[in-house]
């Protein structure tokens, strides 16, 4: 692997790791949250208002896309590992290709979607109105990073297969 491969391993590793952390701070926030809530509502008689659509809104959907990239790409092997030759790295490279081609729309289409909530100052109709475009953002991002994943991926099949040839 050259130079610009180790250095976008490195900028992905990263970039995962400070999503995974900021994820599981949101989690603890989100589980904190939800306690103060609990204790409020059955010991007080005195919910903190909107902390339902909060959570499902903003902090589930943060949680997720910022842990998505990390997932990174599951891959059943059982019909690849059969194959052998030039069918394998075909059939290795396709399987790297649709999802790069879906996630691509995903992400675009996200950060497009993310850009027209800035534009308009979406905000929610619960209680307490929040934003919403933080977490559209958050998707979009999440899936750009699982973007970038899939491209590093690619390359790396297309290097090995130039390699076994």
């Amino acid at each position: 692997m050259g130079k610009v491969g180790k250095r976008l391993d490195r900028f992905i590793s990263h970039w995962k790791a400070g999503f995974l952390v900021a994820g599981g701070w949101l989690l603890v926030g989100m589980m904190a949250l939800i306690f103060v809530d609990v204790i409020g509502r059955y010991a007080f008689n005195r919910p903190l208002p909107g902390v339902y659509e909060f959570t499902e809104d903003i902090l589930m959907v943060a949680i997720i896309f910022l842990a998505i990239a990390a997932a990174e790409h599951v891959r059943v092997r059982v019909a690849i590992e059969r194959l052998r030759g030039r069918a394998r790295q075909i059939v290795e490279l396709l399987d790297l290709l649709i999802p790069i081609a879906l996630i691509a729309l995903m992400a675009w289409q996200t950060g497009v979607m993310a850009g027209f909530s800035w534009k308009t100052r979406e905000a929610t109709e619960a209680i307490i109105a929040y934003p919403i475009y933080p977490s559209r953002f958050i998707v979009a991002l999440g899936l750009f990073l699982l973007l970038l994943i899939l491209v590093a991926s690619f390359v790396k099949t297309v290097k090995q297969g130039r390699a076994n040839e």
